[in-house]
């Protein structure tokens, strides 16, 4: 009696803890802790310098305090002020708003915000700080939201704020904060769930991993070790289940495998390690070849070779690949109704300093995320367990941060990926491509650098037209006496992108920066070479947002000569197409300008006015967490409805480098439609949902993360949407102000 009743009572208790409310966040600002002097939960870690952050009771919206922000002078462009609160996701909920009032004085040179972001383990998993919308000048009270989703297993810290970094005064008050329309004070919270291996703090300051030198054997060991400690990290139960700390029995088993003198001391120490995990105890009933619709098995034909490994190794290993694994994992996981991979828990390292071991992480960790979810790792174009082995001694003997980083960006670059771009802002990087820029746009015609802009000087709104500087139309031939040809090949290898025609796209950014303040440019200017020496200014000081606000400033459609009809996917929103429809019906052909990046998802909307049927435009190949490494066909998806008055006339979709991603995957759906035509080059080869990748020293980045492929299974990744009509910008013909592909597109729909 006395067991039942205290099993009731812990039962009771359980509830009434899983019932409790979360607590107030103080978002009105009226609690003041004495001690900071800020409102209680409130707190300055991102604060920087040249900011102060301060209680208004003076100047309120409601209550008797707001949080003031203000600065009269912004030490540097990196600089911003802020206020902040952690709040630990203890509660279940799809999305998190964020809204408050805010009022403005004299706000400039920036803007301000409220901030939004959603973390996991490690790593930052949503984000919004209202900047790119340019909240700035004067105003008074406003109220202002933003929306984040929060249906992520991983998320383990919600971050509020109030932010500007701007000069100028920023006032916040009357906050709130609401979990699917909830306010937080209302959510009911639960404990967080715990893992055995967070407890392990064993390295939190350092690997104690030190390589002075490499050597065949060396690499060979770690190149062997690398791949193992990937295999365990998604094959094995007892690492999946998050028992360990994954990079930590790494950095203990490391220094064992570097010494070992040959296989057989090797295989020794790696049998007792997988030992040492414990039984398994469970074995899946399925086989990798009695799956369903497989399009892609894993590469897993090296744990039998019997020239590396021995007979009672290889025996583990498959018993660890044949164990029975659930569809949940510590540190992969798959995005819900889209199943493109979600990579969680990983440690960035970001605040300590870096050693070999970490290093290493980074490269076993990027490389064995590929290996087992990278759906088009089969389209790379090289042997990606080559490009592991090669990787080693990069990372080893790059000892400096700023080699770490430039061998980060060279691994990324492999994988052949227009996705895989670095997020995270990296000094290192940006040191490598220059700290200053020439003041012009380059774009690649006829795979030459052509001056086809200027780049403004931020608010002053300059333009660089002096005497002796660059026109529209010059060629460029050689920077500081460097041919550009050789500038360009040196720069490739630190260039993601899909395929060469993309990394020229994003090589036009980087052509004119430099460490020096001048450049001496030669250029081609009507046949004949020039020289010239442009001046320099560090390249965060240009207004990277004109080019970006001039297009959002276009139309969404018109009517050309000849009654054709124009749809610019770039601005166009789902609810002006029953008016901008009605209005190009009777034309006789229309051209859709996909040489963008469309603002609204249109896939299935604007295809019911263009299709008589529902047309199959794509299918899908999507990852597994039970079999990692195996790729699956998913079903094909169709477009359009039963429509007898669906348009008639012709269609033509303009496609080039810069049609990327969502933009391929409508330009897909588009081409169902009767009497369309594709026209233009090679899209950027690199669409599907991304997945993102957090590396140590915080490095941030991505990978396409679901394969897309035509109805018949063709393959987009690296090849793009093939236009039916190839047509490609002609220097002369930008030099003569003409936009060739949409000439031909009008041609075509003429005749």
């Amino acid at each position: 009696m006395k067991l039942l009743f205290f099993s009731l009572l812990f039962l009771l208790s359980v509830n009434l803890f899983a019932q409790q409310k979360h607590p107030d966040c103080n978002l009105n600002f009226e609690k003041i802790d004495n001690k900071t002097k800020l409102p209680l939960h409130w707190i300055d870690r991102w604060n920087k310098e040249g900011y102060t952050l301060n209680v208004d009771s003076s100047v309120k919206s409601n209550g008797k305090y707001s949080i003031r922000i203000e600065s009269k002078d912004k030490k540097n462009k990196e600089s911003f002020g802020c206020i902040m609160q952690p709040i630990p996701v203890n509660f279940n909920g799809r999305s998190v708003t964020l809204k408050g009032k805010l009022k403005l004085e004299d706000i400039k040179e920036g803007s301000a915000g409220l901030l939004l972001r959603i973390d996991g383990k490690d790593n930052m998993l949503q984000f919004d700080n209202m900047l790119q919308r340019r909240i700035s000048g004067t105003s008074d009270w406003q109220e202002y939201s933003t929306t984040l989703p929060l249906d992520d297993a991983s998320a383990k810290y919600i971050y509020i704020a109030v932010i500007t970094d701007g000069v100028g005064k920023l006032w916040a008050d009357d906050l709130s904060l609401t979990i699917d329309g909830v306010n937080i004070t209302e959510v009911n919270t639960f404990p967080l769930r715990t893992y055995k291996g967070e407890s392990d703090t064993s390295f939190d300051k350092g690997s104690n991993v030190s390589i002075t030198e490499t050597n065949e054997r060396i690499t060979e060991n770690l190149y062997q070790l690398g791949k193992i400690w990937g295999f365990l990290k998604y094959y094995h139960p007892k690492v999946t289940n998050g028992d360990y700390n994954w990079d930590y029995e790494l950095f203990r088993v490391m220094p064992k495998v570097i010494n070992a003198a040959d296989n057989s001391e090797r295989n020794k120490i790696f049998l007792e390690w997988i030992n040492s995990l414990g039984p398994i105890t469970e074995f899946n009933n399925v086989s990798f070849t009695e799956l369903q619709d497989v399009k892609i098995y894993p590469d897993l034909e090296w744990i039998r070779d019997e020239k590396t490994f021995s007979s009672d190794l290889i025996a583990k290993l498959e018993e660890v690949k044949n164990a029975k694994r659930t569809d949940t994992s510590y540190y992969i996981n798959m995005y819900e109704g889209v199943g493109n991979p979600k990579f969680q828990n990983e440690n960035s390292y970001s605040d300590i300093a870096l050693d070999d071991g970490h290093r290493l992480v980074a490269l076993f960790r990027y490389w064995n995320m590929v290996q087992y979810f990278f759906p088009d790792k089969h389209l790379i174009g090289e042997d990606w367990n080559t490009v592991l082995k090669e990787s080693i001694p990069e990372f080893i003997n790059g000892k400096t941060d700023y080699d770490y980083h430039l061998n980060v960006v060279k691994l990324i670059a492999r994988i052949k990926d227009s996705h895989a771009m670095i997020l995270s802002w990296d000094k290192y990087i940006q040191n490598y491509f220059g700290e200053n820029m020439a003041p012009y746009k380059i774009t690649f015609i006829e795979e030459k650098p052509i001056v086809t802009g200027y780049m403004e000087w931020g608010a002053n709104n300059f333009k660089m037209k002096t005497e002796g500087s660059l026109i529209f139309g010059d060629e460029i031939l050689s920077i500081n006496g460097k041919p550009v040809q050789d500038i360009i090949k040196e720069k490739l290898a630190y260039t993601p992108g899909s395929n060469y025609s993309v990394q020229l796209r994003d090589m036009a950014y980087s052509l004119l920066r430099t460490n020096d303040s001048v450049l001496v440019i030669e250029y081609n200017r009507d046949g004949a070479a020039q020289t010239a020496n442009i001046v320099c200014n560090n390249y965060m000081s240009f207004d990277f947002m004109k080019s970006y606000n001039e297009e959002k400033s276009k139309k969404m459609w018109k009517i050309l000569d000849n009654n054709i009809g124009y749809i610019y996917p770039g601005v166009m929103k789902n609810d002006s197409l029953p008016n901008i429809m009605d209005k190009l019906k009777d034309t006789k052909g229309i051209v859709i300008d996909f040489r963008c990046y469309p603002s609204d998802f249109m896939v299935f909307t604007l295809m019911k006015y263009l299709n008589p049927l529902p047309a199959p435009f794509v299918k899908f190949t999507m990852g597994n967490i039970q079999y990692p490494g195996v790729f699956s066909n998913g079903v094909t998806l169709s477009t359009g409805d039963t429509n007898a008055n669906y348009y008639k006339g012709k269609i033509i979709i303009l496609v080039n480098e810069t049609t990327q991603s969502s933009a391929e995957y409508h330009t897909m759906a588009f081409r169902t439609a009767p009497n369309s035509k594709i026209i233009g080059s090679t899209t950027a080869g690199a669409d599907g949902n991304v997945s993102n990748i957090t590396l140590p020293g915080g490095i941030k980045t991505m990978i396409s993360g679901i394969g897309i492929l035509t109805p018949d299974g063709k393959e987009t990744q690296r090849i793009g949407i093939v236009p039916d009509i190839e047509i490609k910008q002609t220097i002369k013909g930008f030099r003569e102000g003409r936009d060739e592909l949409l000439e031909k597109a009008i041609e075509l729909i003429n005749n």
